[in-house]
């Protein structure tokens, strides 16, 4: 009994983490950058209605996601935490769900364990999980199905539950056909396999999900208006699998991003991570156990195949939701290994080695502290600015970083009196003419552009002040010679 007590203990005590990594993650109010900016800006300025139109700024998004953050945005106006309450909702009940999916594959509590802190320890999907974007989303989709599966004899109504659910997760997630494949093939290996059959549930379930993602791909994706643009992106960034001698360099690197940046614990335990997962793989083609290949690997196969294709990107944000498979099939050798070799003299010790494996996970996440960011934060910028506004001063956006500021503008973070000047692809307007004081917006990375460097020559503009802020933002303060600086620290 106090065996099953501290079991038990460590399992809320993880939960309890996760719960608090989350919130810290969520109260750190992190500003939006670029992707989030292209989809705020239509949800702050379009109704209800007008988000079942294309997007303006090149946005992309499923239809009742976008819907979803415009009655959070409703409810809580002119603030970012709004665009974060439905990702953490839905990334706080993954977790239950994801808990409750390992407890009925495996037997050990250990391995329940390392199968939590895998994700709960998760750098990249902590940050995710307050990212005002689907991907948390996607993750919370693939388990929902999951759960269903494997529950699929204990569940009344099973098909039932399966047709809404995939009708609805249709216009939620992008990643849903790849996951109602799977959920397809997996109901058909289960019939062969018990000499079943499937029977007219099965038919009625799949030609209902046909007619709602028929409707969906001809009203939101068929020949939408940015598809060549994104295709073209895509390619640039080299998130399309490629047919030619590149082909095993393409895989490697994959590989590589998701054992060293999704699960983002350094490199020892990524290297441990992919060997679990190897060794896993063998283990479930030499154990036969074909249900949880389909179930973890078909995933990752259908979404290459995709990106083969240019239909879908595989890139880290994009495979999030694989997380879960990938997890089961570490915890699946990592049992193989505890339970095979605890007859041994040396079994022990093993099991108790992977066992650190949390406590490692724990000790890299309180290394580096959450909050996390993956990408600028301009409005940390915006608030020193506030600070150190002068009459007449004016606002220099350079590529990529437009889009952030005009929702701050717009949003009414920005000093109404400070100019706006936008100059990237997307937006583009003239210097006022009696500036005196320029603050300068691009990433410390980027060359500055010839256009700023002759407004600058052309009004006598000299530097006189700079900081950067978390993500590389660098934000820079020219002035006429002969103009003050008030002197204030950087954030």
């Amino acid at each position: 009994m106090n065996r099953y007590l501290t079991q038990r203990f460590v399992l809320y005590a993880l939960f309890i983490i996760a719960i608090v990594l989350a919130g810290i993650q969520f109260l750190s109010d992190r500003g939006v950058w670029l992707d989030e900016a292209v989809l705020t800006l239509n949800l702050i300025h379009r109704n209800a209605v007008g988000l079942f139109r294309p997007l303006d700024y090149n946005g992309v998004a499923p239809v009742l996601f976008l819907l979803i953050q415009k009655a959070f945005i409703s409810l809580v106006p002119k603030s970012d935490y709004a665009l974060k309450v439905f990702p953490l909702i839905c990334y706080l009940a993954f977790l239950p769900l994801f808990g409750r999916i390992l407890s009925r594959l495996f037997k050990s509590i250990y391995s329940i364990i390392l199968g939590l802190s895998l994700v709960i320890f998760n750098q990249t999907i902590i940050y995710y999980s307050s990212e005002a974007k689907q991907y948390i989303v996607d993750l919370l989709v693939i388990a929902i199905f999951y759960y269903l599966l494997i529950e699929e004899k204990a569940l009344k109504g099973f098909y039932y539950k399966l047709l809404v659910l995939g009708s609805i997760c249709i216009y939620l997630s992008n990643i849903t056909p790849i996951i109602l494949l799977t959920v397809d093939i997996y109901l058909f290996y289960k019939s062969r396999s018990e000499n079943r059959p499937l029977g007219r549930h099965f038919i009625i379930t799949n030609l209902c999900w046909g007619v709602f993602f028929a409707l969906y791909y001809f009203v939101f994706i068929y020949s939408h208006p940015t598809q060549h643009k994104m295709v073209g992106y895509w390619s640039n960034a080299g998130a399309f699998m490629p047919f030619d001698s590149s082909f095993w360099g393409w895989i490697a690197g994959r590989f590589h991003g998701i054992f060293y940046f999704l699960f983002y614990f350094g490199q020892l335990i990524g290297t441990c991570i992919l060997v679990l997962f190897g060794l896993g793989v063998i283990l479930l083609v030499r154990y036969r156990r074909y249900d949880l290949m389909i179930l973890t690997l078909l995933p990752v196969c259908v979404h290459l195949v995709l990106s083969g294709l240019k239909l879908y990107p595989f890139e880290t944000r994009l495979y999030l939701y694989l997380t879960p498979g990938l997890v089961i099939t570490c915890v699946f050798s990592y049992e193989f290994l505890v339970t095979g070799l605890s007859h041994l003299r040396f079994g022990k010790a093993v099991g108790f080695i992977f066992l650190l494996f949390p406590a490692l996970m724990a000790r890299v996440v309180f290394i580096h502290q959450p909050p996390y960011t993956q990408h600028d934060d301009i409005k940390r910028g915006i608030e020193t600015i506030n600070k150190k506004f002068e009459k007449g001063d004016a606002l220099y956006t350079g590529n990529l970083t437009g889009l952030p500021v005009k929702y701050y503008k717009d949003l009414g973070v920005i000093d109404r009196r400070l100019d706006v000047i936008y100059k990237d692809s997307l937006l583009n307007t003239h210097c006022p003419y009696a500036v005196k004081r320029l603050w300068v917006l691009t990433y410390s990375v980027e060359d500055q552009p010839q256009e700023l460097s002759e407004l600058l020559k052309s009004r006598q503009l000299i530097k006189k002040d700079s900081f950067e802020t978390r993500g590389g933002v660098r934000f820079s303060l020219f002035a006429q010679g002969n103009a003050l600086v008030q002197k204030k620290s950087a954030p």
